[in-house]
């Protein structure tokens, strides 16, 4: 082993032991004088039903709140519906749970920026600035819960401090929306005389900074945002409060809104994975500033961690499986393209050769199933020839199906079935026999839709066709162009 590796293991180790005596100092603190067996009993004589159920579902809410909310900042930049912003919300949050010091906020801007194409630095700024909508309305739900309920005096110094933090961060970024010409100016002369380069650079970041708060400059969007933050931390208080009766307690909403915005600005700071040990401390102190007994206290925070910290990382984990799926199929493409050698067989330009497709022949009969789906996914424009194009556009995809293999010959097949399954159920007749104004909207509802998986099973037919027809258009609509050139040239003779 070299050093250099020993030293990244040595490293490793050591921020692996700073969280674990981390975690294991803070759940001292939550824990000592408690018994251990009047804990466990506490937890045995819980009722989960309904009370669970409930709580798990309106932390699931909260979620979907927050995808939409990073659905209204990114729209400028990308289109995406609000279960993809959710699940990259919850990736983050499920990285949260396993990485310590809140490095699950990279994972949540990585996938941003793989989901929607927006730079590394801009999606970092989006997930700044949701954490500044997210403190404000904390502080705001938190207010609430003071006016109605006598807070405990050690919450203040920490409430305090949150504020002063949250002041300065809320300062910093109001140029990002109020100013962002004054910015790029500044940011253009402090690096004119480094270079070229570096000023380019620097150029480069302040613009990707700015255009992350770009949404933010429509007052209509800032107010929808602010909205959508609210509503994701009452969901979030939901789930503090459907835990309440669950371990016998009172259903109080008020302590229930105390409870999670006090742990949550007490988690503030980074800390350990899954804030093990800082959330049950924080927690189980403010029931008890509340009368709650210690033994049911923290037996209340363990019970509320564990319902959010086995749905987000059982949610997450699942996301984050998916999309490395489809990351890990697009890295094989990457490495198959930078291993391709360079050819110089079409008209003298360098190129390089992937794969070789085979020109297909008209042995494949296409069945009246391909005609009509081909034909629902072509559009209505009219290449010169429109019925010798819709031909060769259903012949090529039929031959790009049945040269695919064995493997994917099979998925798809049981993707198509699927869909004629839902024709007939969805319309009660099956897609050969529909209008044709019917099947588009069938097709549409599978190609174009909110669910991913049915929009992966079109999206490579759809392409085909198309390319297919165009392609045909286009060199019947050149023989004719050529043909009617070559006309003219004879009459001007």
């Amino acid at each position: 082993m070299s050093s250099s590796v020993r030293a990244v293991a040595a490293r490793r180790i050591a921020v692996g032991a700073i969280a674990v005596l981390g975690a294991a100092s803070f759940v001292w603190l939550a824990v000592r004088g408690f018994r251990y067996d009047e804990v466990a009993s506490v937890l045995a004589s819980a009722k989960p039903w309904p009370w669970l159920p409930l709580a798990v579902a309106s932390y699931v809410g909260g979620h979907l709140a927050r995808g939409y909310r990073c659905k209204l900042l990114v729209q400028r930049d990308a289109r995406m519906t609000v279960g993809a912003a959710s699940n990259i919300v919850v990736a983050g949050y499920a990285g949260n749970n396993v990485l310590p010091a809140r490095l699950g906020e990279l994972v949540r801007a990585g996938m941003l920026v793989s989901r929607t194409g927006v730079p590394l630095v801009q999606a970092l700024t989006i997930t700044g600035i949701e954490r500044l909508f997210d403190a404000a309305a904390i502080f705001g739900l938190l207010g609430a819960s003071f006016w109605l309920a006598q807070p405990a005096p050690w919450m203040r110094p920490l409430v305090e401090t949150r504020a002063w933090a949250f002041g300065i961060a809320l300062a910093l970024a109001a140029p990002l929306v109020l100013t962002p010409g004054v910015l790029l100016s500044v940011a253009s002369r402090l690096s004119l005389p480094a270079g070229p380069r570096w000023h380019a650079r620097l150029l480069a970041v302040t613009t990707h900074v700015v255009n992350g708060a770009s949404a933010l400059r429509d007052l209509r969007c800032t107010v929808s945002v602010a909205a959508a933050s609210l509503v994701a931390w009452t969901f979030e208080a939901g789930m503090f409060v459907f835990v309440l009766p669950a371990l016998g307690l009172a259903l109080d909403p008020v302590m229930a809104v105390l409870s999670m915005a006090t742990t949550n600005l007490a988690i503030l700071a980074p800390s350990t994975p899954g804030f093990i040990g800082p959330f049950h401390e924080a927690c189980a102190r403010v029931a008890v500033s509340q009368g709650v007994a210690p033994t049911v206290a923290i037996s209340y925070a363990v019970l509320v961690h564990l319902t959010f910290y086995v749905t987000g990382t059982l949610w997450g984990a699942t996301v984050m499986m998916v999309y490395g799926v489809r990351a890990a199929g697009h890295a094989a493409l990457l490495y198959a393209a930078s291993r391709a050698r360079p050819t110089k067989d079409l008209a003298g330009l360098e190129v390089a050769v992937i794969a070789r497709i085979d020109r297909h022949d008209r042995s494949a009969r296409p069945t009246r199933f391909d005609r009509a789906l081909v034909l629902a996914l072509l559009p209505d424009e009219h290449p010169v020839d429109r019925s010798a194009a819709i031909e060769e556009a259903v012949h090529f995809t039929v031959h790009a199906v049945k040269s695919l293999p064995s493997r994917l010959r099979f998925m798809f097949g049981c993707g198509m079935l699927a869909f004629r399954m839902f024709t007939v159920v969805r319309y009660g007749k099956p897609f050969v026999r529909l209008a044709p104004d019917r099947r588009r909207r069938a097709v549409s509802t599978w190609a174009f839709g909110p669910i991913g998986p049915m929009r992966q099973l079109f999206r490579p037919i759809r392409s085909t066709a198309l390319l297919a027809y165009f392609e045909h258009g286009a060199e019947r609509g050149a023989q004719a162009e050529g043909h009617r050139l070559k006309l003219l040239a004879r009459a001007s003779r």
